[in-house]
């Protein structure tokens, strides 16, 4: 749900060897049953964040649904049925639905305790994944929230009270929703079956090692900051810019949702997902 701009980055599906798939969106794409992306940039569980500038998640669900009944109408019911039954399905949303707002100090955002406004993102969630699950959908692959205290955006400056909100809320985020996918698992969706990536102590993991803190998201010269660094060769570090990880940083994480151990996937890694 984030863009990396000018960088080329190791996706968990390549371990898979799946072809990249273009977004669904893309008139000229057609190959469904090699798989969709309904990922939009910016966007997160809520319909709120950024809101007119990103596909929200349930209108990426809508588009799921879609999607259902050209692949019926394509492979028939008993194929499609099968092939929903074993795809995989990935998520990576939640972190512009905390740091959308904190960016712009919104008072609705600090508005909600900590407690009632996870519970609105992960609900928002669990009401996705009820659905695809209700539609066939049997295998997800979801992400812990990375650890937003440590983005060298956040150490650069002072963002004030509703960065410090955010950064709490995400930490509690990625307390609540692995207990939601427990209780999923064992005593509401049957079949349902969850990988569950620790993005926290994965980056924590290579924060050990070289990670500049020269966090002014300046694009370039694009913005009021018009002066910035480029660092000789990006591959030693943990960051892009600002907020993003590098393509080192993101060929490690990849590798560990793909394969990583239970400490940083729970249960199933990805991997595992896939042969299920």
């Amino acid at each position: 749900m984030a863009n990396y701009a000018c960088q080329k980055n190791i996706l968990p599906s390549e371990y898979a060897k799946l072809p990249l798939i273009s977004p669904y969106l893309n008139p000229a794409y057609r190959q469904y049953a090699d798989g969709a992306n309904f990922a939009s940039a910016g966007a997160g569980a809520l319909v709120g964040t950024n809101r007119g500038f990103v596909v929200d998640l349930q209108t990426q669900l809508s588009y799921f649904k879609n999607l259902i009944g050209m692949l019926r109408r394509k492979l028939g019911d008993t194929d499609a049925r099968a092939l929903l039954g074993r795809a995989v399905y990935l998520f990576s949303t939640g972190i512009n639905d905390y740091l959308a707002p904190a960016a712009t100090n919104s008072s609705w955002f600090l508005s909600y305790s900590q407690e009632d406004y996870v519970d609105m993102v992960v609900g928002n969630l669990t009401i996705v994944i009820k659905e695809i699950h209700k539609n066939g959908g049997r295998k997800f692959g979801f992400q812990s929230l990375p650890p937003v205290g440590s983005l060298p955006s956040r150490r650069a400056v002072n963002h004030g009270a509703a960065t410090e909100e955010a950064i709490a809320r995400v930490i509690l985020h990625n307390k609540v929703l692995p207990k939601v996918l427990v209780k999923l698992e064992r005593k509401q969706l049957k079949g349902f079956r969850y990988s569950m990536a620790n993005m926290v102590q994965g980056r924590e993991d290579r924060m050990l090692w070289n990670c500049p803190y020269r966090g002014i998201n300046s694009c370039g010269g694009r913005r009021s900051v018009k002066e910035y660094e480029l660092c000789d060769d990006p591959k030693e570090y943990v960051f892009f810019d600002s907020a993003h990880p590098s393509q080192t940083a993101h060929e490690q994480l990849a590798k560990l949702t793909w394969s990583g151990t239970p400490i940083h996937t729970g249960t199933y890694n990805l991997k595992a997902m896939f042969q299920l």
